[in-house]
């Protein structure tokens, strides 16, 4: 299961229910055996009183009038119907569910109570089960050779069934009744016990990407101790490793750029053919610019770059980027322009945003024909400041439009203009400040980029 609150709760209650049922299956057993047991005695104690009575009556030539006064006590269960039933207490109605029998060694029924229990003649002594008109009677007999006479006494198997179901079902009912009550509880202390681990999870999602400092470890259970040591152990190992990562980067971007540098002004002022000269220039412009832009990449990542924001003038911003980049449409015979509306400030890291309109600029210049215009406006909306970037380049078809920003994406291969870049870099800016990016075409052709700041 994907919740250990979930898994605990049913595993739980899967356990509870099981051992409840194994629990009332033994009561129902243990509690029909001890009852079967009880009535077991009970009718050996009937035979024997009621041996002592037949053969008392038998001495004295009795035997009719104890057949009459067996057979008005057992006449109806609970109803006394004879002259002194007002001296008696009130009978029980299992008392109709008890019978008695009487035979002499040749074959004489001498006597039964009630009249319909009447058996075939007892051969052996001992317990057995009789089925007389239809019902199962539980009966015990006892042989008294001296007297030549079978006592048999018997019982309705329904006072055993109702006993054992009464027993078991008040033993069972506040079982069920308290189940719901155990499982609430249950659930609350699993609640209770897991409180420590949302605790721990609202710490780390209250955390910012950079911040590697340890858990606290005081007072937890001991199984979330390990487990937090653990995420410290790896805290630990993470800071250094983005610590040694930013010093190869630093070092590799220097150690690059120091031999382009030079690379550039051996060709700017040896003696080589224009023509060479000219690409070689342009092969180490780009990797210049590619040197830089994954430089940047390397520190935007959003789970490592921390957002310096503070209120900024995007048109004066946008002024300062685009003054940088004039040699550059020179070069390129395109025309910049931006608008002069003014927009309200807003809080935005000025340096990630200076690199994102760089990026969205120079890319427009450098697919912009010679003779067209780049244009660069600001506008304030209710929620928002607008920047948009128009060229009249060749554009990005739609169906590409998601897949320039990855990395190393280019439309056209051959044109040697890019490395496929920008527009990644502008993406992660984007994301890291929470700007809306959108691309479109510019009517009459060309691309158009908008980005939204948030205010």
């Amino acid at each position: 299961m994907r919740s250990i609150r979930t898994f605990l709760i049913i595993g739980t209650l899967l356990m509870l229910v099981l051992s409840s049922a194994i629990s009332s299956l033994w009561t129902s057993w243990h509690s029909s055996h001890e009852v079967e047991e009880l009535f077991d005695a009970s009718l050996v104690q009937s035979a024997r009183f009621f041996h002592g009575l037949v053969v008392d009556h038998q001495e004295r030539e009795t035997i009719e009038e104890l057949r009459e006064s067996l057979q008005q006590l057992n006449s109806e269960a609970g109803h006394w119907d004879f002259p002194d039933a007002a001296q008696l207490n009130p009978g029980h109605p299992y008392e109709s569910k008890i019978a008695f029998e009487a035979w002499l060694d040749n074959g004489t029924l001498l006597l039964n109570v009630p009249e319909h229990f009447k058996a075939h003649m007892p051969t052996q002594a001992g317990f057995d089960l009789l089925e007389l008109e239809g019902r199962l009677w539980r009966v015990y007999t006892l042989y008294d050779p001296d007297h030549g006479v079978w006592i048999r006494t018997g019982q309705n198997n329904v006072v055993r069934e109702e006993l054992t179901g009464q027993i078991t079902g008040k033993l069972i009912l506040p079982l069920l009744l308290t189940l719901p009550v155990l499982v609430v509880l249950i659930a609350l202390v699993i609640q209770w016990g897991l409180g420590p681990l949302r605790a721990i999870t609202r710490q780390l999602d209250s955390r910012g990407s950079n911040d590697l400092e340890p858990l606290p470890d005081q007072n937890l259970p001991d199984e979330l101790k390990r487990m937090v040591e653990a995420v410290n152990h790896l805290f630990v190992r993470l800071q250094a490793g983005l610590e040694r990562e930013k010093r190869f980067t630093d070092d590799a971007a220097h150690e690059l750029r120091t031999p382009l540098a030079a690379l550039r002004v051996h060709l700017e002022t040896g003696d080589l053919r224009p023509e060479l000269s000219d690409a070689l220039l342009q092969a180490v412009e780009r990797m210049e610019r590619l040197v830089t832009q994954l430089l940047a990449l390397s520190r935007l990542e959003p789970k490592e770059y921390q957002l310096q924001r503070q209120p900024a003038d995007l048109h004066e911003l946008c002024g300062e980027v685009m003054a940088d980049l004039i040699p550059l449409a020179d070069a390129a015979q395109v025309e910049l322009a931006l608008s002069e509306q003014p927009v309200p400030t807003v809080d935005i890291d000025p340096t990630l945003s200076a690199m994102l309109v760089r990026n969205l600029v120079e890319n427009a210049i450098r697919y912009s024909p010679a003779g067209t215009l780049v244009n660069v406006s600001l506008m304030s909306l209710p929620e928002a400041v607008q920047l948009q970037i128009v060229d009249h380049g060749p554009g990005i078809p739609a169906t590409a439009r998601e897949a320039v920003f990855e990395r190393f994406y280019r439309l056209d291969k051959s044109d040697g203009k890019g490395a496929g870049l920008g527009l990644s870099i502008v993406s992660l800016v984007a994301q890291l400040q929470g700007a809306r990016l959108v691309l479109s075409d510019t009517p009459g052709g060309g691309l158009t980029v908008t980005v939204d700041w948030p205010r």
